[in-house]
């Protein structure tokens, strides 16, 4: 049954022809995460590997009308970090008017204090999701196919 509803959610998150941005300082995780969309049909269409960088792709995309529909967010990085670059691309969205894209953290060293404050929905990072790494392809289903197949 599991793997029925899998397959299911796979295809469903296939044919939405969604976007995405991914942000990590290592590029191994950035080909693992490239694998995964690549294998859901989700285009990547830009890598950043720090919170500074994520913000500038973020504008840019902004100002041509492309933004990714999913960003990747890792939270320990050098530069600025994944709280304070979420912060500032939730703020960019404010003052843009756009609603908010699917912002999925994904980290390796993170207590619940932190898990939680980034997925407080009144906070300023309001992540829709949160997965603790090495992150895997079933969950990074389940947890886009949950929230995204439902409400895109």
């Amino acid at each position: 049954e599991r793997t029925h509803d899998f397959e299911v959610l796979k295809q469903k998150i296939s044919q939405k022809r969604l976007t995405s941005m991914l942000v990590d300082d290592i590029t191994f995780n950035h080909t693992v995460l490239r694998g995964f969309f690549d294998k859901l049909k989700v285009e990547v269409l830009d890598i950043a590997v720090n919170g500074l960088e994520a913000c500038q792709k973020f504008s840019q995309r902004i100002f041509r009308k492309e933004r990714p529909n999913i960003i990747t967010m890792d939270l320990d990085m050098p530069i600025m970090d994944g709280k304070e670059a979420s912060r500032r691309i939730r703020q960019m969205e404010l003052e843009n008017n756009l609603d908010p894209c699917f912002l999925l953290i994904i980290s390796g060293n993170c207590i619940e204090s932190e898990i939680n404050e980034c997925l407080d929905k009144t906070g300023l990072i309001r992540a829709n999701a949160f997965l603790k790494k090495p992150v895997n392809m079933e969950d990074l289903i389940s947890t886009l196919g949950s929230q995204l197949v439902i409400e895109l």
